[in-house]
């Protein structure tokens, strides 16, 4: 009989504990918590915000932070060599026996043929001559003496020679149409270069035409200018 006394009190102990976790449970979903901004919510639900207003938010954030920006210096220019350089057109039959020819690496045939048959022709006249490269071939053309042969939209040394004016003009076509060029120019205390072209094949054959037979040409200065045509070209001398 005392054991039945016990089973029936620890049933009764077990529904009143349900009871009680039941009234509990009702009491909770009844409940309703106030949110920072004045809203009313039922506890336990998600007080998460929406996908929406997590976007909102970073982009929020995102506005409000100022990314780092690094200020770009300016390139440093090519210092360039302003000294005359040691000679004058006079005295071509002096130095361009001394001289190599360069050539861009991407310049059309006829430079090469230009540069050919002045070699050919000097030969034949018993005159010195010296080798014909590329520019690819050359490390650095201003440690040489070079006949610089072709347009600077060929020959990148051409473009370094003649850099300033390309910027200038904002193209390697930097020569009034129709006018060759032969130009004497230092590039550094031992070193200097003759610059023989011009904007297209033509003008540069037309001023190398002058040089290879500069015996019949009165050159002076340091700069020249050739028209006419290849057969028969004409020279003015520039004053600098």
């Amino acid at each position: 009989m005392p054991s039945k006394t016990k089973i029936f009190f620890a049933c009764i102990l077990l529904m009143l504990l349900v009871l009680v976790s039941l009234l509990i449970q009702g009491c909770d979903e009844g409940t309703t918590v106030v949110r920072n901004d004045g809203s009313a919510q039922p506890a336990g639900s998600d007080t998460a915000q929406s996908p929406g207003q997590n976007q909102g938010t970073g982009q929020a954030l995102q506005q409000n932070q100022t990314p780092a920006v690094q200020e770009q210096q300016p390139a440093a220019e090519t210092e360039e060599y302003t000294s005359p350089p040691p000679y004058t057109l006079e005295k071509l039959n002096e130095f361009l026996p001394t001289m190599d020819y360069l050539i861009g690496t991407d310049a059309p045939s006829s430079d090469v043929l230009a540069v050919t048959n002045m070699k050919t022709y000097l030969i034949f006249k018993n005159v010195e001559t010296g080798e014909a490269k590329l520019t690819n071939e050359v490390e650095n053309y201003k440690k040489a003496d070079y006949i610089i042969v072709g347009s600077p939209c060929s020959n990148p040394a051409a473009a370094d020679m003649f850099s300033k004016d390309i910027a200038q003009k904002g193209s390697c076509k930097i020569f009034p149409d129709g006018e060759g060029v032969i130009k004497l120019k230092a590039v550094s205390n031992n070193h200097f270069m003759l610059y023989v072209g011009g904007n297209n094949i033509a003008e540069t054959m037309k001023a190398m035409k002058v040089v290879q037979y500069f015996s019949n040409y009165t050159l002076s200065g340091t700069e020249v200018r050739v028209r006419g045509t290849i057969d028969a070209p004409l020279i003015s001398v520039v004053q600098n």
